[in-house]
């Protein structure tokens, strides 16, 4: 017995065979697409009134963010301009800083020669002078030319 197919025939075969073969792979994912379907449509019944709030309130919403957007572009811009003044009037103040805190140390290092030299030259005094001179007198004119050197230095700033 031979059995003779024609091309038509073996043809129509594999495609009957593969559509099969689809449908039966096909019929779970439907299936499971449909219990989605219907979880989804039970979420959307009951959070309906929610989802219809927040769609009627996307237009504020977006309103609010191009408001934002337009606030931030033009700050940003204004911070172009002021920022390179800002920063040259703090460049400014620290060059005055360091200019003021330089002065501060000539002045007390003057002050701290002068008050040595008055120092040194008291204790030459005193170490020439009669006894009854030594005590709480020598000190007087001492702290009298110290303050005189501090009124002088601070006096020339």
């Amino acid at each position: 017995m031979v059995i003779q197919f024609a091309l038509q025939d073996a043809l129509i075969f594999l495609l009957c065979i593969l559509g099969i073969t689809v449908a039966l792979l096909i019929i779970p994912v439907l299936m499971n697409t449909k219990k989605v379907m219907g979880i989804l449509r039970d979420t959307l019944v009951k959070n309906q009134e929610s989802i219809q709030k927040t769609i009627r309130s996307l237009p504020g919403i977006l309103e609010n963010v191009g408001q934002v957007t337009n606030n931030s572009k033009e700050i940003t811009n204004q911070l172009r301009i002021s920022v390179p003044v800002i920063a040259k009037e703090i460049e400014g103040v620290t060059h005055a800083a360091k200019d003021g805190i330089a002065s501060a140390g000539v002045v007390l290092e003057k002050m701290g020669t002068g008050i040595n030299d008055t120092v040194s030259s008291y204790k030459e005094t005193s170490e020439s002078a009669p006894e009854e001179a030594t005590g709480l007198m020598v000190y007087v004119p001492l702290i009298k030319d110290v303050l005189q050197i501090i009124e002088h230095n601070f006096s020339e700033k």
